[in-house]
């Protein structure tokens, strides 16, 4: 019975490791579902922070091919030095701006990104820890059956045993002899008691040994034997009289 318990202690222990794991797995999947909703989004991002940034640069380029040129083609002012250097601060200061946006959201998309990988691979080892753990459930699980099987071997043997005792066996162990057997009972039974020690003790002490018993009847058997061959001499001795002076 203590091997069955500690097999299903242990089946139970391993079963709420597993349930752990999946939990974890769980919550991971949920973050990485949510991370790969997120990367979509700064894909998008990205994508259009880039297009802007490179519609600046072309005009920025554009900007440049005009210079030297007597009037402006996008206003149509004249291209003096004061006016030059007011547009081409603020195409650049457009293009700078395009620029951040767009490192930022890149950076952005690249740390969700990584993040998502992360999250993938803590998925792969929770994955493998799953199906280990799974086997090691497996053979909790044959052990029980081991045990429940030794277990009912043994209750049967034990049945047997039990049923071939004096009334009185059964009487000290379970209680009652007049009640069923109850396996479960005679086994938590604790006998014999320091009592039935003690009793038994008193009943023998005034006993003679073993020891002495077996040295009473071996004198005894050697006494008979002497008798025996006594009987014999004298019988040998008397046969020859009585065939000289018979009765």
């Amino acid at each position: 019975m203590q091997d069955l318990a500690e097999a299903q202690q242990e089946l139970s222990k391993q079963e709420e490791l597993l349930a752990e794991i999946e939990k974890q797995a769980n919550l991971l999947l949920e973050q990485s579902t949510a991370l790969h909703n997120q990367l979509s989004s700064l894909q998008s991002d990205v994508a259009s922070k880039k297009a802007l940034q490179e519609a600046r640069e072309e005009r920025l380029a554009r900007f440049q091919s005009i210079d030297g040129q007597p009037t402006c083609s996008y206003c149509g002012l004249p291209l003096t030095s004061e006016h030059l250097d007011d547009e081409r601060r603020r195409v650049e200061d457009e293009l700078r701006e395009a620029k951040q946006a767009y490192e930022k959201a890149l950076t952005q998309y690249t740390t969700i990104a990584q993040q998502k990988k992360d999250l993938g691979q803590k998925l792969d080892q929770l994955s493998r820890q799953d199906k280990s753990q799974r086997q090691i459930i497996k053979q909790c699980e044959r052990r029980c059956d081991r045990a429940r099987s030794d277990q009912t071997s043994a209750s049967a043997q034990a049945i047997i045993v039990l049923q071939m005792l004096t009334p009185d066996y059964i009487a000290r162990i379970q209680g009652s002899a007049s009640t069923p057997l109850d396996l479960e009972a005679c086994l938590r039974a604790v006998y014999p008691t320091s009592h039935d020690l003690d009793e038994l003790a008193l009943q023998l002490r005034d006993k003679p040994s073993l020891r002495e018993r077996l040295q009473a009847v071996t004198t005894d058997v050697e006494q008979r034997a002497e008798l025996t061959r006594t009987r014999d001499f004298i019988f040998n001795e008397i046969q020859p009289l009585e065939r000289v002076y018979p009765t």
